[in-house]
């Protein structure tokens, strides 16, 4: 391979950093699934009287559920792969969360085929129940707020009016639940957990799934949410240094996320939204991470249950060029963790850069910086 340095580089450290790739080259694809299989249950936050429903408690209760599910898998047992799992956890402005979930057939790993629904269904049927003893399920769906979108699709053998197993074709799953809504305005932020949600950080997020900032009304917070992915499996079976990507023990990967659309005309905004909503999700995030000092830097953390933020969902309150607190080190640390400037010479994202651009022509308010 002629220079593996730049060729380990742009596996995920790209961005804008070393060029404009003009080709892709695949190894050992997989052969696509057949089938997408998908449901989803709803939490209303309050009851018809107005009662919260969805006490600090059971959001606990709720995260703790999911990461049981975001950890099946993780030892190892491929049969539990083809499988993803998202919790929206919307504000209370959107009436119910969600916790939505995704199969796919895999014939290679042995799970395909009536069998293979069979078990879902018997596997919905205990999440029902499960869930069900932790709070009230809705009686109608919830918004699915951020990404991807549920969709809708054909039902086989439905478990309840709350929750049943919809199929779609594979094709038609990869478009049906990839669909982001109309043009509008957004902030994301993003971190990687390791383990589970500590007390402090469910009473955060609680506290802020509730608060209406200044200057906004209620229904303007509808489609703000802290959008919680499982993840790992697979991607955990490589080492921190085989890409620049070095979280690879990570079990969920957190996706907060504020929208608005105020109508303006192409190329501008209503100020006071965004000011409202990018303080709201700015709020949150560091009153999450107050422990670790605002932001999920393992650093701070001797509990291991962070691990740094996404790449391709770049913050600029992470840090960025020319600014000295926080500093472009600490966004791309946090993005990077070790890979970013501390490996070796042909494993180290700004030495391999300063070689190959020493110029700088790649360059971004959030690209690594050259020495």
């Amino acid at each position: 391979m002629n220079h593996p340095d730049l060729f380990w580089a742009i596996c995920s450290g790209g961005g804008g950093n070393f060029g404009i790739i003009t080709r892709y080259y695949f190894q050992d694809t997989p052969k696509a699934p057949q089938y997408l299989y998908t449901t989803a249950f709803s939490f209303d936050w309050q009851d018809e009287n107005g009662n919260l429903l969805i006490t600090e408690p059971v959001l606990k209760q709720l995260l703790d559920n999911f990461t049981q599910f975001s950890q099946e898998g993780q030892d190892g047992d491929k049969s539990k792969w083809p499988s993803f799992g998202i919790f929206h956890a919307n504000h209370l402005a959107a009436g119910k969360m969600v916790f939505a979930s995704y199969y796919f057939d895999a014939p290679s790993l042995g799970v395909q085929g009536q069998e293979y629904e069979a078990y879902l269904n018997d596997r919905i049927k205990d999440q029902k129940k499960t869930l069900g003893e932790i709070t009230r399920l809705s009686t109608e769906p919830g918004p699915v707020n951020g990404h991807p979108w549920h969709g809708t699709a054909k039902a086989i053998s439905p478990v309840s009016a709350t929750a049943q197993l919809r199929r779609f074709t594979f094709l038609e799953g990869v478009q049906n639940t990839n669909g982001s809504g109309p043009n509008q305005f957004g902030k994301y932020k993003s971190a990687y957990m390791k383990k589970g949600f500590t007390d402090d950080m469910v009473a955060a997020l609680h506290e802020h799934l509730q608060k209406v900032p200044d200057g906004v009304s209620l229904s303007d917070m509808s489609q703000s949410l802290c959008q919680i992915d499982s993840y790992g499996c697979a991607i955990n079976q490589v080492s921190s240094t085989t890409t620049p990507i070095a979280q690879r023990s990570s079990i969920m990967k957190l996706q907060y996320q504020t929208y608005w659309d105020n109508g303006a005309a192409i190329g501008q905004d209503n100020k006071q939204l965004e000011k409202a909503h990018v303080g709201w999700i700015n709020e949150m995030y560091t009153d999450v991470y107050a422990k670790y000092g605002g932001f999920p830097d393992p650093r701070n953390d001797p509990d291991d249950i962070v691990d740094g933020c996404y790449f391709n969902y770049p913050d600029s309150c992470l840090g960025v060029n020319g600014e000295n607190s926080p500093s472009i080190d600490h966004a791309m640390y946090l993005y990077f963790l070790e890979n970013y400037d501390t490996g070796p010479a042909d494993r180290n994202l700004r030495a391999i850069k300063s070689n190959w651009n020493p110029q700088n022509w790649f360059a971004s308010a959030q690209s690594i910086p050259v020495k």
